[in-house]
């Protein structure tokens, strides 16, 4: 499914992106198929990491590689809906003091059919101590970012909710 994944990256509306891919040792074909989208789109990267990292060090790894003023991170398995870059950036723009933004998201099957949604309460700033409800849609700072530091790399299977907490 990487494929398309990274094809919902490719159709964005808005079209000032990098995407950095890091391969954490996969055993199917994905670096082949993240090599070839790279060879076709500059603003496409391919790192593979040496030994199996897990997520929190292979975060790390990317945003390390990253350029961009506003970071977000996807996974194999996720699609991002073709205005949600645009979305997030307006939003930025025209709210300079947020340093973190987050979505509904739909989650679907194997085939693409929406199965249910994760719908986002309004008053998510206060919910988010007590549940980790940031979902698989945000975008934050990078300037944050690097105040804050990396992710924590012994907190694997915790390590959103725990640096969401500290954005």
């Amino acid at each position: 499914m990487i494929g398309e994944a990274i094809e919902s990256v490719i159709a964005q509306t808005d079209q000032d992106w990098e995407l950095i891919i890091v391969n954490d040792c996969s055993t199917d074909n994905t670096l082949e198929v993240a090599q070839s989208y790279a060879k076709k789109d500059q603003r496409i990267r391919v790192f593979s990491n040496e030994k199996n990292s897990k997520l929190p060090a292979t975060l790390n790894h990317g945003f390390r590689e990253a350029k961009g003023e506003l970071w977000t991170w996807t996974s194999d398995d996720n699609l991002l809906l073709p205005t949600m870059l645009e979305e997030f950036v307006d939003y930025f723009d025209k709210h300079p003091e947020v340093g973190f933004v987050t979505s509904d998201l739909a989650n679907i099957d194997i085939n693409g059919k929406i199965i249910s949604y994760d719908i986002l309460p309004d008053n998510i700033q206060d919910k988010m101590p007590l549940n980790n409800c940031g979902g698989a849609s945000f975008m934050y700072r990078s300037s944050i970012a690097k105040k804050i530091g990396e992710y924590r790399e012994d907190l694997f299977l915790a390590e959103d909710y725990e640096y969401w907490m500290r954005l």
